[in-house]
């Protein structure tokens, strides 16, 4: 896909892209691309990657997210889809929802689910 940055036609890079808007969470976060076309999501402090908390595939309503060790799992892939207002969602691999911070909080240690 091609897009137009700064009046230059450049490669649309999703990743690269959510990491210049996004500056605060690619310092604590790397996004990386996999092979199907979804994203895992790396802490650059632990290593692990953000999960959901689903056991025996529970996707409800407010379950929490966590991070775990690579277990190859749906639950630790995400589907980053761009928003009209340029904005974008987080969606699931195993529950195919997005996610959240409780509240709306901008909190340090706010929950995510």
């Amino acid at each position: 896909m091609i897009a137009y940055v700064g009046g230059r036609k450049t490669r649309w890079q999703p990743a690269k892209f959510l990491c210049s808007l996004l500056k605060l969470l690619c310092k604590l976060w790397q996004i990386k691309l996999l092979s199907d076309g979804r994203y895992q999501i790396v802490s650059k402090s632990s290593g692990k990657l953000l999960d959901i908390v689903s056991s025996g595939g529970n996707c409800a309503n407010g379950v929490k997210t966590e991070q775990w060790s690579d277990d190859g799992s749906s639950s630790q892939r995400w589907r980053l889809v761009r928003q009209a207002d340029g904005s974008y969602k987080m969606y699931n691999g195993t529950c195919n929802k997005t996610i959240k911070v409780e509240g709306g909080s901008y909190a340090d240690g706010a929950p995510v689910e």
